[in-house]
C-alpha cells in the first residue's frame, strides 16, 4: 500500500489536483469565565493525580483528562457530552472494583477510541466504551472532585447554548475572508 498526500497528487500536466492548503493562526481571547473553567479542569486533574492507587488508575485518568481537555477546546457542547459520560462512569466506578483492566488492555481500548472514525456514532460508542473501561480503574471521586465536576457541568450546560470565544472569533474571521473586496478606485 502506498499512501499519498493530497499535495503529491497531480494532473497529467503536473498541476495540483487539490488546492494548496494554507494554515492561518487566529488568536482567540478567551473570556474570564472560559479561563476559570480551564483552571477548574486543571485543578480537577491535579486532585485526581494526587490520589492514584496504581498504574492502571494513573493511565486511565490521564486518558480521560486528555479527552476532557480536547472536548473543552472543541466546544462547550462536546465538553458537556463527554463530561456527562465521565460523571456517569464515575458513579458506576464503585461497582467495578473487581473488574479492573490491565494497563495493556486499557491502552488497546483507549487507542481504539482515539482513532479517526468517519461515523460520529461509532466515535461516540468507542469513547463511551473507553470511559466505561477507565471507570473500572478509578477510585470513587472525593467530595472536592464531585464539586468541581458539578461546577464544570453547570458551566457547560449554560455555555452549550451560546457561542464560545473560539466559535465567535472563527465566524468573525470567516465573514472578513468571505466579504467581497471593494474595487480600488
Amino acid at each position: 500500500m502506498v499512501r499519498r498526500l493530497k499535495s503529491e497528487i497531480k494532473n497529467w500536466d503536473g498541476a495540483d489536483v487539490f488546492p494548496r492548503r494554507t494554515l492561518e493562526h487566529i488568536p482567540v481571547d478567551y473570556t474570564a469565565e472560559e479561563q476559570r473553567i480551564h483552571a477548574l479542569l486543571t485543578q480537577y486533574a491535579r486532585i485526581r493525580a494526587d490520589g492514584y492507587r496504581d498504574n492502571s488508575e494513573r493511565f486511565a485518568t490521564e486518558f480521560v483528562l486528555k479527552l476532557l481537555k480536547k472536548r473543552l477546546f472543541s466546544s462547550p457542547q462536546a465538553f458537556l457530552n463527554t463530561l456527562n459520560r465521565h460523571r456517569a462512569s464515575l458513579r458506576k466506578s464503585a461497582r467495578y472494583e473487581a473488574l479492573t483492566h490491565s494497563t495493556g488492555a486499557l491502552a488497546r481500548i483507549f487507542e481504539q477510541a482515539e482513532e479517526d472514525y468517519s461515523d460520529d456514532a461509532e466515535q461516540q460508542e468507542a469513547e463511551l466504551e473507553a470511559l466505561e473501561a477507565a471507570a473500572r480503574a478509578f477510585r470513587a471521586p472525593s467530595a472536592a472532585e464531585t464539586q468541581i465536576l458539578n461546577d464544570l457541568a453547570g458551566w457547560a450546560e449554560r455555555a452549550a447554548a451560546q457561542l464560545d470565544s473560539k466559535a465567535d472569533k472563527l465566524l468573525t474571521w470567516l465573514k472578513d475572508v468571505l466579504r467581497p473586496k471593494r474595487a480600488v478606485e
